[in-house]
């Protein structure tokens, strides 16, 4: 399953060059992951043992077509803390494999994004936006952008401090018809914080 999913991203990162994308958002496997009740857990140290396996292939494919291959932090079991995410990057010492940064995935760990940002600096090669709300604590908790407890104006401060000045994708759940207009409302809002 591993060897199939390596194929299948490196597979991915060519069409990322093809379109003339700058990241591919790559998950590099999971402890846990909380939404699928038939994953078997797996140990810390073997997860990241095959993330590093898997990370060192793509990144070699992503150096060679010129685009970054960005770990995300997601509720896998992985990652926890931004100085564990940016060792484990800045130890492929290959500058096409970064972050992309979730705002709204360490918030439940009670983590705070704007550190996260400051600490994995110019290594955040994409941003997702999304909001939570910490009463909630489940998978539940993430809400409409500005609807939860996202610091929106610390995390904008923090990516204008950094001179961050690439993409921030709205990745909002679960869809409906009115979700697109209200996403981009409250991304304005956001922006001009």
């Amino acid at each position: 399953m591993r060897r199939q999913a390596v194929a299948l991203h490196e597979a991915a990162l060519q069409r990322v060059a093809w379109l003339g994308c700058r990241t591919m958002l790559f998950v590099p496997g999971a402890v846990i992951i909380p939404w699928d009740a038939g994953y078997r857990p797996v140990r810390y140290d073997l997860a990241v043992a095959w993330a590093r396996e898997a990370v060192a292939r793509l990144g070699e494919t992503a150096a060679r077509l010129g685009v970054d291959l960005g770990v995300e932090n997601v509720w896998n079991g992985l990652f926890y803390s931004p100085l564990e995410l940016a060792g484990f990057v800045d130890s492929f010492r290959n500058p096409r494999v970064g972050v992309y940064f979730d705002i709204g995935n360490m918030l439940n760990h009670q983590q705070w994004p704007p550190h996260w940002i400051e600490i994995l600096g110019s290594r955040i090669r994409a941003v997702h936006v999304k909001d939570f709300k910490l009463a909630t604590g489940t998978l539940s908790g993430f809400c409409d952008l500005l609807e939860g407890d996202i610091p929106f104006k610390e995390v904008m401060a923090a990516l204008r401090a950094l001179g961050y000045q690439r993409t921030l994708v709205a990745e909002m759940m679960p869809p409906d018809p009115t979700l697109l207009e209200r996403t981009s409302r409250a991304m304005d809002r956001i922006l001009a914080m």
